[in-house]
């Protein structure tokens, strides 16, 4: 017996949902690169929003192919077939985001020191000028 369609139908949403991930994780790095960063806050919510979605549905969706298998041991050539298609999709997909995601953390670790030296010139200018305040002299 193959696969119920159902079930075809929400392995290709779960790699629309994994599909998304990879976008999300890509725009996080985009917006990262830029030198306004408006927009991360919101990026980076959605993206784990996504990744909840996304566990949930992964969740039910193997349930669903656990309890198909055990009805219809042993599980014919097609359906081993789709699964293992699934499984290296899924696989190809996740190790691509896993790069993207060294990728943000880089850039947002080297945004982070450029910002925190940006803010020490800018105390360090305050108080050379607080030092050199002509209004004190008469």
């Amino acid at each position: 017996m193959s696969l119920p369609e159902s079930i075809t139908m929400k392995i290709m949403i779960h790699l629309d949902y994994l599909d998304s991930l990879e976008n999300a994780t890509q725009q996080i790095l985009r917006a990262g690169e830029s030198e306004s960063m408006d927009g991360l806050g919101h990026l980076t919510e959605n993206r784990e929003r996504l990744i909840n979605i996304l566990k949930n549905y992964q969740t039910i969706l193997l349930t669903e192919i656990k309890n198909f298998i055990e009805e219809t041991k042993p599980a014919d050539e097609e359906t081993k077939g789709i699964l293992r298609s699934w499984g290296l999709d899924t696989n190809q997909i996740l190790e691509r985001t896993k790069v993207l995601e060294k990728n943000v953390s880089q850039t947002l670790e080297n945004k982070r020191t450029e910002l925190k030296k940006g803010i020490i010139d800018i105390q360090n200018e305050k108080k050379l000028t607080a030092k050199y305040n002509l209004s004190s002299v008469k």
